[in-house]
């Protein structure tokens, strides 16, 4: 399975910000149930893509951090991404982990 983000931001798209946009996202490629499929999935982006804010993955991968944790969710969802897109992934999940960490739910 592979969601491509140019579907979001078309291919001359620079920037997904804002968690209600990630949770948006969320519902259009309808990752509650990709969560629980066995599909591996594949997130791809246009070349155009400079940025992703950490509140949009939050948004985006909320649900799926709690559903699947840390371990499974970066085993599903595999990133095909250009190295600063991917440390954007990153710093988004790190500040969910830190929420959850928080919020004494890890």
């Amino acid at each position: 399975m592979q969601i491509d983000l140019s579907e979001l931001v078309g291919q001359d798209g620079v920037v997904l910000a804002g968690m209600e946009r990630g949770a948006a996202a969320r519902d259009l490629f309808t990752l509650d149930d990709l969560d629980v499929s066995m599909d591996n999935v594949v997130i791809t982006a246009p070349e155009s893509l400079e940025a992703i804010s950490t509140s949009f993955v939050q948004g985006f991968l909320a649900g799926s951090l709690k559903t699947l944790g840390e371990a499974r969710l970066r085993k599903k969802y595999s990133f095909e991404l250009n190295d600063v897109l991917k440390e954007d992934i990153t710093d988004g999940l790190k500040r969910l982990l830190m929420k959850r960490k928080i919020a004494g739910l890890d």
